[in-house]
C-alpha cells in the first residue's frame, strides 16, 4: 500500500470514528436522561403505589415483553440489516421496497402479539398472577402490545436510515410526556391506574415514532406488492430475526439457570450477590454497547459487501469501543468496594471479586461484540449461532466445573474464559471473510488489556493503602492515554471551548 492510500485510509478511519463517537454520544446521553427519569418515576410510584403496585407493573411489563419477544419474529432487529443494506446511493427504490415489506411484516407481528394477548388473557393471567382476576387488564394491554410492536418497527426504520437524532428524540419525547401523565394517573387512580399508565406510554411512544419517521422518510406511492411478494421477500428477514430471538431466549435462560443453580447449591442471599454484580456489568455497562450499536449495525449493513469499507468501520468501532469502555472498567475495578454498596447496599459487598472478574470479561465482550455484528450484517446466520453456542458451552462448562472451588466467582471466571474463546474464534472468522483489523488497533487492544490485567492482579493480591495508591495510578494512566488517543479523533479543546462559550453567553 502506497503512502497516499495509507493517508486516505487513515482519514477515512478518523472520519468514521468521529461519526460513531457523535452517534454514541447522542444515543448514550438520551439513554442516561431516560434512565434518570425512570429512577425518579420509580421513586414516586413506590410512594404512590407501594411495593404491591411496583410489583404489579413489573409483572405486566414482563408479560408483555414475553409475548412480544415471540410474536415480533425478531424482524425489528433483522429488518435494520436489510433496510440499511439498501440505504445507499442509487438504491432508493430497493430501500423503499424493503421498508414496505418490513412494514407489512411489522403489522403482522403486531396483530399476532395482540391476538395472543387478547384471546390468551385467561391462561396468561392464571400463569402470571395465579388467578383470572387480571384477564381484563391483559386484554386492554393487548392494545399497548399492538402499538409497541408498531413503535418497534418505527425505531428500526430510523435506525436503519441512521437518523440517530430522530431516534433519540423519539424515546426522549415519549419518556418525558409519559412521566407527567403516568404520575398523574398513579396519584389520581392509585392501583387502578396501572393499566392506563402502561397503555398511555405505548400510545405516546407510537405517536412520537410516527411523527419522527414521517419527518425522516415518506413511503413511495409507486411501490406495490402482492401478498406472495411480501412473503417471499420477507422470509430471509424472518429467518435471521428468528435466530436473534433464539439468542435472546438463550441469554435470558442462561441467567435463569445460573440463579437456579446458585439457589440450589447455596441460598437466596448468594443469588442476590450474583444479581448485583451481573446487573452492574450487563445493565449499566451494557447500555454503552447498546448506544454504540445503534449506529454501528446499520453502518456495517450498508458496507457488508465491501471488505475494505467493512474493515474500516470495524477497525474504527473497535478503537472507539476500547477507548470508551476501558476507563470505566478500570474505575469499577478499582472502586468496586464502593460502587456495589453505592448502587445497592452493604449487604452485597461479597460480590466485589465477582464484579472484577466480570470487568475482565466485559473488556473482551466489548471487542467481540463489534465483530459479532459483522456476522449479523452479512446474514451469516449459521456461523453466528454456532459461535454463540460455543460461548454457552465454555461458560457453563467452566463455571459449573469450578463452582465447588471458587463459589460464585466461578461464573465470573467462566464468563472471562468464554469471552476469551469467543473473541479468538470471531477474530479468525473476520480474517476468513476478509475483514482485516489493523496492527494499530491490535496494539491498542494489547496495551489496554495489559492495563486492565494489571489492575485485576493488583486488586486480587493487594489490599489497603498500597492497593488504593496503585489503583489511582493505573486508572489515571488509562484516562490520560485515552484522552491522548481521543484527541486524534475529535478536537476536544474545541468542544470544551464551545461549551465554555455557551456558559459565558448564558451568564451574560
Amino acid at each position: 500500500m502506497d503512502s497516499k492510500s495509507e493517508i486516505r485510509e487513515s482519514a477515512s478511519c478518523e472520519s468514521a470514528q468521529r461519526e460513531l463517537l457523535k452517534s454514541t454520544g447522542i444515543i448514550g446521553s438520551s439513554q442516561l436522561l431516560i434512565m434518570a427519569l425512570n429512577v425518579v418515576k420509580t421513586k414516586i410510584f413506590s410512594y404512590l403505589l407501594g411495593a404491591e403496585g411496583i410489583g404489579l407493573i413489573g409483572l405486566y411489563t414482563s408479560l408483555l415483553d414475553l409475548v412480544r419477544s415471540f410474536s415480533s419474529l425478531g424482524i425489528h432487529i433483522s429488518g435494520v440489516r436489510y433496510i440499511a443494506e439498501k440505504n445507499k446511493e442509487g438504491e432508493e427504490q430497493g430501500r423503499d421496497r424493503m421498508i414496505g415489506v418490513f412494514r407489512r411484516w411489522t403489522w403482522f407481528s403486531a396483530f399476532l402479539g395482540a391476538f395472543i394477548c387478547f384471546f390468551g388473557a385467561l391462561p396468561l393471567s392464571r400463569y402470571v398472577f395465579g388467578s383470572e382476576s387480571h384477564a381484563v387488564g391483559i386484554r386492554v394491554l393487548s392494545i399497548a402490545l399492538f402499538l409497541t410492536a408498531l413503535s418497534g418497527g418505527q425505531t428500526a426504520i430510523l435506525q436503519a436510515l441512521r437518523q440517530v437524532t430522530s431516534l433519540a428524540l423519539t424515546n426522549l419525547c415519549a419518556a418525558f410526556a409519559s412521566f407527567g401523565i403516568s404520575v398523574a394517573l398513579a396519584w389520581y387512580f392509585g392501583m387502578e391506574g396501572i393499566v392506563p399508565i402502561l397503555l398511555s406510554f405505548s400510545v405516546l411512544l407510537f405517536c412520537s415514532g410516527w411523527y419522527f419517521v414521517r419527518q425522516a422518510y415518506r413511503e413511495s406511492s409507486e411501490v406495490r406488492f402482492t401478498l406472495r411478494e411480501v412473503l417471499t421477500e420477507g422470509i430471509p428477514m424472518v429467518r435471521l430475526g428468528f435466530l436473534t430471538i433464539l439468542t435472546g431466549i438463550a441469554t435470558t435462560g442462561s441467567v435463569f439457570i445460573v440463579k437456579g443453580f446458585i439457589s440450589h447449591e447455596s441460598d437466596l442471599v448468594t443469588v442476590g450477590v450474583f444479581q448485583a454484580a451481573w446487573g452492574i456489568s450487563n445493565l449499566y455497562l451494557g447500555m454503552i454497547l447498546n448506544a454504540m450499536g445503534t449506529d454501528l449495525y446499520p453502518r456495517l449493513s450498508e458496507v457488508n459487501r465491501d471488505p475494505e469499507k467493512l474493515s474500516a468501520v470495524v477497525d474504527s468501532q473497535l478503537t472507539l469501543g476500547i477507548l470508551i469502555v476501558t476507563p470505566l472498567l478500570m474505575l469499577l475495578m478499582a472502586f468496586a468496594p464502593v460502587a456495589i454498596p453505592l448502587l445497592y447496599s452493604g449487604e452485597f459487598t461479597a460480590g466485589v471479586s465477582l464484579l472484577r472478574w466480570f470487568m475482565l470479561a466485559f473488556f473482551l465482550r466489548s471487542i467481540s461484540w463489534t465483530m459479532s455484528y459483522v456476522l449479523l450484517s452479512k446474514a451469516m446466520s449459521v456461523t453466528y449461532i454456532t459461535i454463540e453456542g460455543l460461548w454457552y458451552v465454555l461458560y457453563f462448562g467452566v463455571s459449573f466445573l469450578l463452582y465447588d472451588s471458587y463459589g460464585i466467582d466461578a461464573f465470573g471466571i467462566g464468563s472471562f474464559v468464554a469471552y476469551g474463546g469467543y473473541t479468538v474464534v470471531l477474530w479468525g472468522t473476520m480474517k476468513r471473510i476478509g475483514c482485516i483489523i489493523s496492527s494499530a488497533t491490535l496494539r491498542l487492544a494489547a496495551t489496554f488489556s495489559l492495563l486492565i490485567s494489571l489492575a485485576f492482579l493488583l486488586n486480587y493480591f493487594c489490599s489497603g493503602g498500597v492497593a488504593w495508591l496503585l489503583n489511582c495510578t493505573l486508572t489515571t494512566a488509562t484516562f490520560l492515554l485515552t484522552f491522548h488517543r481521543l484527541r486524534s479523533v475529535i478536537d476536544l479543546r474545541g468542544v470544551f471551548a464551545k461549551i465554555k462559550d455557551k456558559f459565558r453567553k448564558r451568564g451574560s
